[in-house]
């Protein structure tokens, strides 16, 4: 399944459960040490279409009220169709436009989670996105911020596509990098960039923790079906690395045979992290 933002020419790919499930085990679960499952209650969850952690989260814990919003109408749709009815009665979902109001009162959630692995919005589209968590967080309620930062791999073409993408999200201002606080990079920076920017809104408590994912080596396809997955979403970007003057059509199509070739080798080797920030509403 894909999707493409009309207005930010940005298409991904949706994500099995099972992927996101390898992202969240380097976790070691759901939620980072800092949050106290036992003091939740009502939590809301936005992510772009990750289908599997409001889910997980509402089976494991019955008692909490769990809410997910999908910036992406066909994330909703196959939330729909894939999840079995007794977990759709613990669960509200909806589709939500994620540079707008979050349809809430104040101080409705003690928990507001928020999932990414791919540019979410522009740097100046976040203050506004954090306001409206903080406003609908309780006093002394918690945000987590997950983001999946991609690292080196052993493929010289996967590498190269990576490069293209990351330009082209750069030149249409999605860097942080352009931003008068110290941001170091694009999109893999941002994670830590969110640190300053939540501070900012309010927040206090402000700490993030880094966990390295592996996403190759010859036992572990769970890891090996992530980075098929990112390959799916940089094919998706051909048409904006070519509007953007990356690369002609013949190499980057020449970079996706090569890339996924090296993606069957034995010797394979990629890895990434997760980045789990979290803070507290004063």
């Amino acid at each position: 399944m894909d999707r493409t933002h009309a207005g930010e020419q940005l298409s991904y790919s949706i994500p099995e459960p099972e992927e996101l499930q390898h992202l969240y085990h380097a976790q070691h679960g759901l939620l980072p040490p800092e949050i106290d499952v036992r003091r939740l209650k009502r939590v809301l969850h936005l992510s772009y279409g990750d289908l599997a952690w409001a889910p997980a989260l509402a089976r494991a814990h019955p008692s909490i009220s769990v809410v997910a919003l999908f910036a992406s109408p066909q994330a909703l749709a196959a939330c729909w169709q894939r999840l079995d009815l007794a977990t759709l009665r613990r669960l509200s979902i909806a589709e939500i436009d994620l540079s707008g109001t979050i349809p809430f009162t104040a101080g409705f959630f003690d928990l507001v989670h928020l999932f990414l692995m791919e540019p979410l919005l522009r740097p100046a589209a976040w203050p506004d996105l954090l306001h409206e968590c903080r406003r609908v967080l309780r006093p002394r309620g918690q945000i987590n911020l997950v983001a999946f930062l991609v690292g080196p791999s052993s493929s010289a073409a996967y590498q190269s596509l990576r490069s293209l993408v990351a330009a082209a999200w750069q030149a249409l201002g999605y860097s942080f990098a352009s931003v008068g606080e110290g941001g170091g990079g694009l999109f893999v920076d941002c994670g830590v960039h969110l640190c300053h920017l939540l501070r900012q809104q309010g927040f206090g408590q402000v700490r993030y923790r880094l966990y390295p994912v592996d996403l190759g080596g010859w036992n572990n396809p769970a890891g090996r079906a992530c980075s098929r997955r990112l390959l799916q979403d940089l094919a998706l970007q051909k048409a904006l690395v070519l509007a953007q003057g990356g690369c002609d059509e013949v190499t980057y199509a020449t970079l996706l045979t090569e890339a996924e070739r090296d993606l069957d080798a034995e010797a394979f080797c990629a890895s990434g992290a997760l980045i789990s920030v979290t803070a507290r509403k004063r």
